[in-house]
């Protein structure tokens, strides 16, 4: 998680100027809060997107060189291009 310290600090001055002593920690921590479950939930978003995407492929039964899932079917990849995939896909897990 990474905070916006301008938002804190905003939110600090503004409460020292309208002269709030326990609301400013009451609203940092909700301010604090917010935050880490919006970084929570758009993180959850972006691994199903990644989840969807990689499993849950069945074989074809018409053809063997494709995978189906649903009414979506792709070419299934064989040899080097699986290897390549592969180490594209893991560096686009790691940069999530």
């Amino acid at each position: 998680m990474k905070p916006s310290f301008r938002a804190w600090f905003m939110i600090g001055v503004a409460c020292v100027v309208f002269n709030l002593r326990w609301g400013t920690a009451v609203i940092l921590v909700g301010y604090g809060l917010a935050e880490f479950f919006d970084h929570r939930q758009t993180k959850k978003a972006r691994e199903e997107t990644f989840e969807d995407a990689i499993f849950g492929w069945n074989p074809s039964k018409d053809d063997s060189e494709s995978e189906e899932k649903g009414s979506i079917t792709r070419l299934r990849l064989i040899g080097k291009d699986q290897i390549l995939v592969a180490r594209v896909a893991e560096l686009l897990v790691r940069m999530r």
